[in-house]
């Protein structure tokens, strides 16, 4: 025998309402502060207007050049020298390669210097080409 389904004779009690708590003002008083102290922050940089640097690789937007795989197997190692211009906004122009024994290398470090991106470098902290840049890679087994 089947019998009807009922409705059940309590409702389902409510969910508790959550406490009032101090915590509402701690997000924006957070974020209050974290500005406060980057806007400080400008107070505290150098002054670079009297900076002056030659240009050189930016190590953190140019990954390290590949050592080739035929001469890495061959235990070769070498020091290629190439000489670029450098231009005010950081890149390579009229590479080549000063020295160097092995075509792999030369062209590995060739490659490397034309697609690298540089810091230019810096005459009264203006950025200014570097006509006369000159990058030396060292392929050695570690």
């Amino acid at each position: 025998m089947d019998l009807p389904l009922q409705k059940p004779d309590t409702e389902p009690a409510p969910l508790p309402k959550e406490e009032a708590s101090n915590s509402g003002w701690l997000g924006p008083l957070l974020f209050c502060i974290c500005l406060i102290q980057c806007l400080s922050l400008a107070w505290y940089l150098p002054d670079r207007s009297h900076q002056t640097r030659p240009a050189s690789v930016n190590h953190f937007l140019t990954s390290n050049p590949q050592y080739p795989a035929r001469l890495l197997k061959q235990q070769l190692e070498d020091n290629v020298s190439v000489h670029c211009d450098i231009d005010a906004e950081g890149h390579a122009h009229s590479c080549h390669v000063t020295q160097g024994h092995y075509m792999e290398f030369n062209q590995t470090a060739l490659l490397y210097t034309e697609r690298a991106i540089y810091h230019p470098a810096l005459q009264n902290g203006k950025a200014i080409p570097s006509p006369d840049f000159r990058l030396h890679i060292n392929f050695i087994i570690e």
